[in-house]
């Protein structure tokens, strides 16, 4: 089996990243509640619908509810910050194998846009060309790739590990040095990927949640 095709054979492991301090927001994102379980729970969820191993990355810095404490814990690399080190944290764990990057922040997130991404993660005439498989929308007229919820191949290892020893901790930053293979999401779908940032994005002053 070559390279590419164990990598297609494998599939991707998802990463739930969980060490963000919430600033903005106030109060632990991951714990507000949407539709009787948290975003953590939904991500969690979700996320087992499309990849066959799930972990959460990173020290929370709050309790994890007790349906998640059963969950395999991934530490964030220890000479990184953001979501940089949970990514490569990620990688070491679970060498050779794609891993799906996800922040817990999506109260719209579907298994339907995480299976478009695992799909192409399986699929070898872009396995072979691509370190990094990220959705794409256009926002008033701009692009916006979308890092924190996307599948990172193994050779986007050795990049990523460059990054973080050049002490270039931005997620932008690092896919300017991947080869990205970037999957349009339009429409209704493009609400998927919208996050809760601040009190404002919450019911009643912005995105409202759904399946």
């Amino acid at each position: 089996m070559t390279g590419v095709s164990s990598v297609t054979a494998i599939g991707p492991v998802a990463g739930v990243l969980v060490g963000g301090g919430s600033r903005r927001m106030g109060r632990d994102k991951a714990l507000i509640d949407v539709g009787g379980e948290t975003l953590l729970e939904r991500t969690l969820r979700v996320a087992k619908s499309s990849a066959g191993q799930c972990s959460l990355v990173g020290d929370a810095p709050f309790s994890l509810p007790s349906s998640v404490r059963h969950v395999r814990r991934v530490p964030d690399a220890a000479n990184a910050a953001g979501p940089i080190a949970g990514l490569l944290g990620m990688l070491n764990a679970f060498p050779g194998s794609p891993v799906l990057l996800l922040a817990c922040d999506m109260p719209n997130l579907g298994a339907a846009l995480l299976e478009t991404l695992v799909r192409a993660a399986r699929t070898e005439t872009i396995v072979a060309v691509s370190d990094a498989i990220v959705p794409l929308t256009i926002e008033v007229g701009r692009e916006r790739t979308h890092p924190c919820c996307a599948v990172y191949l193994p050779t986007a290892k050795t990049h990523v590990e460059s990054a973080v020893d050049a002490g270039r901790f931005r997620m932008m930053s690092l896919l300017d040095a991947l080869r990205v293979h970037r999957v349009n999401v339009a429409g209704e779908d493009a609400a998927q990927l919208l996050n809760w940032n601040t009190p404002l994005d919450l019911p009643g002053g912005g995105a409202m949640p759904s399946e």
